[in-house]
């Protein structure tokens, strides 16, 4: 912890967090994180009774978190959190992946002696609590790296979630998890998405992504969701709404891919996408934008809406 920069190159760090009310995270500082060709394990309260109102594995408070080098690797573990939690969390500046790094980052709680077993974790707080796995205030670059990332049960759960930035996948390979969206005091207020951007736009340039959401119960679920343009210029994007519903729990609405306010643009001739629209009670789409166009310059594209259990299925709806 410190009210400064943090800057790790080169070494093997371990960082658990220890208890506290308002905090704990296993990597903590005021400003930038910088970590370069490192292994790192961090996390936040592994204990569900003592659990703060915010945990994190690697937390900013007001700075960029930068992570890059073909000897990286991250394993970032959320901990638990009353009212918001992340795997990796800049809550005031931008998120970089890249060269070849390695990054896992969990809304989910280590197990204390065995690193490769994890156990979900969920927030409390029924008034607005996130659980993101990688969440960022402004802008989320990944370019040449490996991320696995996975939200929790929340009100508002991400696998990669941007607050008011864009969001721009380069190379590599991404899979983005969104977790279960809950909020039994108001249902509508609730969502989850393997990627969002709230504000902003989101752009793929190449690699191999996967976005999705398993089981969700309130609210929206999307695979890939922007507030502004979906752009998808190259490599392989799947994207799945709800995928699994269980005795009768679904979100009211599903979507594979979609934007609230642009367009949606596909091109580039090896550029492949498949979107889902899973299962929701009040309607489905494979891509869909509410106030925008869809534009298929090129490629190879599915959507899929097919599995509604009442309301409106589309493939595509613009």
């Amino acid at each position: 912890t410190t009210e400064n920069n943090i800057t790790i190159t080169g070494s093997t760090v371990t960082a658990s967090a220890g208890v506290g009310s308002n905090r704990a995270d296993g990597i903590y500082a005021k400003d930038n994180i910088t970590i370069t060709d490192s292994q790192v394990t961090a996390d936040g309260a592994s204990d569900y009774e003592k659990a703060p109102a915010y945990g994190g594995g690697i937390f900013s408070d007001a700075g960029n978190i930068t992570i890059s080098g073909e000897d990286t690797v991250i394993k970032a573990y959320s901990g638990y959190g009353q009212n918001g939690i992340a795997g990796i969390s800049a809550e005031g500046g931008n998120i970089t992946i890249t060269d070849k790094a390695d990054v896992t980052a969990l809304a989910a709680v280590l197990n204390e002696y065995d690193e490769a077993d994890y156990s979900p974790a969920f927030t409390t707080s029924n008034d607005g609590s996130v659980g993101d796995g990688i969440r960022a205030a402004g802008d989320i670059v990944i370019d040449d790296a490996t991320v696995h990332a996975l939200g929790c049960e929340a009100n508002y759960s991400s696998g990669i979630f941007s607050e008011t930035g864009d969001i721009t996948i380069e190379s590599g390979n991404v899979n983005a998890y969104g977790g279960r969206a809950v909020n039994h005091t108001d249902p509508e207020s609730a969502g989850s998405a393997g990627i969002s951007a709230e504000a902003g736009n989101i752009t793929i340039n190449g690699g191999e992504v996967a976005a999705e959401v398993g089981l969700s119960e309130h609210g929206i679920a999307d695979g890939i969701r922007a507030y502004a343009d979906i752009s998808i210029n190259g490599g392989k994007v799947t994207a799945a709404g709800t995928s699994v519903p269980m005795d009768g729990v679904e979100p009211e609405y599903s979507g594979g891919i979609f934007s609230e306010t642009g367009d949606i643009t596909i091109t580039g001739p090896d550029t492949v996408v498949e979107a889902y629209g899973g299962y929701a009670e009040e309607g489905v789409t494979g891509i869909g934008t509410k106030a925008g166009s869809i534009l298929i310059k090129d490629g190879t594209v599915r959507a899929d809406g097919s599995k509604q259990t009442a309301g409106y299925s589309n493939g595509f709806s613009a």
